[in-house]
């Protein structure tokens, strides 16, 4: 089954935190197999790390502070 970037759209972060990790990894590869993750990749091989961080910030931050609906 492909990747679905926008899986955790729209879940609150007690339903996203179970499929975090493999959504984590997922981006990643996706990320590394792009040519542009492949360049990166040659200069930087701990690229993945970063993009953990980011999302798991992002996760957090909408936990703390929900959307509001206007």
């Amino acid at each position: 089954m492909p990747f679905d970037i926008n899986q955790l759209n729209n879940l609150d972060y007690d339903e996203a935190e179970p499929l975090l990790a493999d959504y984590i990894d997922g981006v990643v590869e996706q990320f590394a197999k792009s040519p542009e993750g492949e360049a990166y990749a040659q200069e930087h091989p701990e690229f993945g790390g970063w993009i953990a961080t980011f999302k798991r910030l992002v996760l957090h931050l909408r936990r703390i502070h929900p959307a509001q609906d206007d």
